[in-house]
């Protein structure tokens, strides 16, 4: 399968071997994966002295590519982790700023993509962004907590932590994002190799130790 496009005033590009205003199109071919190349960029700038006010529609060499060839837009690892993405958000129970020893502490994240747009080549790409790893640092004399698991609120909580004495504590969380690109004008989602990071850290969480106290029976 091969398209011509040519360049149009009002839709940018048009699929027909007819350009408007004899332009001269171009034939796209097809990639090896079987889509159709990305469609080419046209240009042209004001000028006064022609008719309409404008220069002829020029094509943009190699604009017309495919994945993997060198002039198809493409996300690097470092564009990825310039993006600004959005840190998880950390959830703690109990709630409030505070927790007991000995006792387990409940945390958890969302487990949601975000989707960003940014530029690439002067072609708009969009990035969507998965969290695939979550590490827990609880501030104390523990290793860090690795897991695929975003946890949950109680009563549903698979994640928690467990303070051994008093003390105040902020619990950090470091989110490993792996991503996606998307071309405008080309179907297929194509992966950005490497990995970009966010941390977020909570506001201070004290620890309290509990001690048992006998008390006169309270139904008497």
């Amino acid at each position: 399968m091969r398209s011509a496009q040519c360049p149009n005033p009002a839709l940018g590009t048009l699929d027909t071997p007819d350009c408007p205003g004899g332009a001269t199109p171009v034939v796209l071919a097809t990639c090896t994966s079987g889509l159709v190349a990305l469609s080419p960029l046209w240009r042209r700038s004001a000028d006064p002295a022609s008719a309409s006010g404008w220069s002829p529609w020029v094509l943009l060499a190699g604009t017309s590519t495919c994945p993997g060839d060198a002039g198809f837009p493409t996300l690097t690892a470092t564009d990825f982790q310039r993006l600004p993405l959005v840190p998880s958000v950390i959830g703690i129970e109990p709630p409030g700023g505070w927790t007991l020893a000995n006792v387990p502490t409940i945390v958890w994240t969302a487990d949601l993509a975000q989707t960003l747009r940014t530029t690439v080549l002067g072609v708009g790409v969009s990035v969507r962004a998965s969290p695939t790893m979550f590490t827990w640092d609880f501030d104390d004399d523990t290793e860090a907590l690795a897991t695929t698991d975003p946890g949950a609120p109680y009563p549903n909580e698979s994640v928690t932590h467990t303070y051994r004495a008093a003390g105040t504590h902020r619990v950090t969380l470091t989110t490993q994002w792996s991503g996606q690109f998307l071309v405008d004008g080309y179907p297929a989602w194509q992966p950005i190799t490497g990995t970009a990071t966010t941390t977020t850290t909570s506001d201070p969480l004290t620890v309290h130790t509990a001690r048992p106290h006998l008390v006169a029976d309270p139904t008497s």
